[in-house]
């Protein structure tokens, strides 16, 4: 085997999900509480019609914080790093309602975040789609066309995914993403959050042992 090309991936960019539809009917009802005080407060931007609520800090959504947070601990681990003392905490989780024609163009959430995530509540047939672009600036500007665009390959330079009610999303904060337009009259809903790592009180890390 000494002809074999040998190949290596290098630097992925992970999306996760997962079903989760036992906190669908409480996520609905808190949410939907706070965008009805959200729309009571301000309008919408005609040119992109969303409502967006203020951090929705409500104990009903407590346990899905937790399992959120859980999980976004073990992809952290998964990914490689060491996650001895330290914790994953929820530092932002809002609800968005995208009206007709609204969608969200490509963008990244810093200022700290590790970890970005949507949750699905609602999604009318022809609505937005979950849309994840290639990071790489420098690959992006010289790229070649695909051979098959409505195939996801080394090639490929953005990924569509399909939302469903209930479906729950994961993605390191770096990697951009967005939503197309919702072609449908009804509203596409959604809780979006950020997860952060902080250290675990009173944790006393190991000294390190460089070895040159």
């Amino acid at each position: 085997m000494e002809n074999m090309l040998n190949v290596q991936s290098l630097y992925p960019s992970n999306v996760y999900w997962i079903h989760s539809p036992q906190y669908l009917e409480i996520a609905k009802e808190v949410s939907y509480a706070y965008l009805a005080e959200t729309k009571k407060q301000s309008t919408c931007n005609p040119a992109y019609p969303v409502h967006m609520t203020e951090y929705m800090d409500d104990s009903r959504l407590y346990p899905m914080v937790e399992y959120i947070c859980g999980t976004g601990h073990n992809i952290l681990e998964s990914q490689g790093y060491n996650m001895e003392g330290w914790v994953v905490t929820c530092r932002e989780f809002w609800c968005q309602e995208h009206e007709k024609y609204s969608g969200h163009e490509e963008h990244v959430h810093g200022f700290g975040n590790q970890l970005t995530g949507i949750y699905f509540l609602d999604v009318p047939e022809n609505s937005c789609k979950f849309s994840v672009y290639d990071p790489r600036p420098a690959k992006r500007q010289i790229n070649m066309p695909p051979k098959n665009v409505n195939e996801l390959t080394d090639a490929s330079t953005i990924a569509f995914f399909d939302p469903k009610p209930g479906m729950l999303y994961f993605t390191n904060s770096w990697l951009p993403h967005g939503f197309t337009r919702n072609g449908n009259d009804d509203s596409f809903t959604f809780i979006h959050f950020n997860l952060g790592v902080g250290r675990i009180k009173n944790y006393n890390p190991p000294s390190e042992t460089i070895i040159i």
